[in-house]
C-alpha cells in the first residue's frame, strides 16, 4: 500500500472485524492481512532496492536539499514501520536527510479528527511545524495522505515554502 492508514486498517483492523467469526473466516482474513505491505518496507525488505547498482550522481554537499521525515501514526505505531522511508531518503543523491525533532509525533490530523476539532488539531500541527523549521528542510515528506493534508494546510497558513510530498512522489520525481 502506498497509504499508511489503509494499510493499517487492512493490515491490523481488519481481522478485528472477524475476532467472533469462525476459525476459516479468521484464516482467510488473516491470510489477506499477512499480504499487506507498506510502499517502503516492499522496496527495502523485498525488493532490496538500496542493494541494486545505481548510477552515482554527485551533487556538492553546498548543494544538496534538506529533507526530513514525519512518521505518520498508522505507520509507525500501528505497523511498526519508521526505518524504511528514511533509508530511502539517505539514498537520493541530490538530498541530505535530516531528522525533524519529534518526527514520531502525531501532526494532529488523526482521520476525521482534524474535522470534528480544527482548532485543536492545529496546536498539535503547531508543534510539528516548530520541529519542522527548526529542521531547516526544504522538503517534509511523509507516507500518509492525511498527514500531507494537514501540513499541507499548515505550511499553506504559515506562508512557507516548505513543500510537503508523499515519499511514492518524492522517490518518482527525484530518481529520474
Amino acid at each position: 500500500t502506498t497509504c499508511a492508514s489503509c494499510g493499517a486498517a487492512l493490515k491490523k483492523y481488519y481481522p478485528m472485524l472477524f475476532e467472533n467469526a469462525g476459525k476459516d473466516i479468521q484464516d482467510k482474513v488473516a491470510d489477506f492481512s499477512s499480504k499487506i505491505i507498506d510502499i517502503s518496507d516492499f522496496l527495502i525488505n523485498r525488493l532490496k532496492v538500496l542493494e541494486q547498482p545505481v548510477s552515482e550522481t554527485i551533487v556538492p554537499d553546498d548543494k544538496r536539499i534538506l529533507v526530513t521525515y514525519h512518521d505518520p501514526c498508522h505507520l509507525h505505531r500501528s505497523q511498526g514501520i519508521s526505518k524504511p522511508p528514511r533509508e530511502l531518503l539517505r539514498s537520493l543523491p541530490a538530498f541530505e536527510f535530516v531528522e525533524m525533532e519529534n518526527a514520531g509525533t502525531c501532526c494532529g490530523m488523526g482521520g476525521s479528527f482534524n474535522i470534528a476539532h480544527y482548532d485543536l488539531s492545529l496546536k498539535i500541527l503547531e508543534k510539528k511545524l516548530t520541529s519542522l523549521e527548526n529542521s531547516q528542510a526544504k522538503i517534509l515528506v511523509t507516507g500518509c495522505m492525511g498527514c500531507m493534508l494537514q501540513f499541507m494546510d499548515g505550511v499553506y497558513q504559515k506562508g512557507k515554502d516548505t513543500q510537503v510530498l508523499h515519499l511514492v512522489e518524492m522517490l518518482d520525481q527525484h530518481l529520474k
